[in-house]
């Protein structure tokens, strides 16, 4: 199992933390596996990271490929 810390725009960290949207939907280029945790961490273009990161981690549960037709991993 490996630990993932990823960027999250602060409409959709919001969404995130209040449990508004509960899944994620990203490009496969981390080699993401079932059972990975990740760690959303707040970012702001502009300025960077914020200090606010989602305090739990997220288990993947299930990965998505060949997504409308598109060969890549999702």
């Amino acid at each position: 199992m490996t630990q993932h810390m990823l960027k999250c725009y602060p409409q959709y960290f919001k969404a995130v933390k209040d449990g508004t949207k509960p899944f994620e939907c990203r490009y496969n280029d981390r080699d993401f596996k079932v059972g990975d945790e990740l760690l959303l961490r707040e970012y702001e273009p502009q300025k960077g990271y914020t200090s606010r990161c989602v305090v739990r981690f997220r288990r993947l549960k299930r990965r998505l490929c060949d997504f409308r037709n598109d060969k890549r991993a999702y």
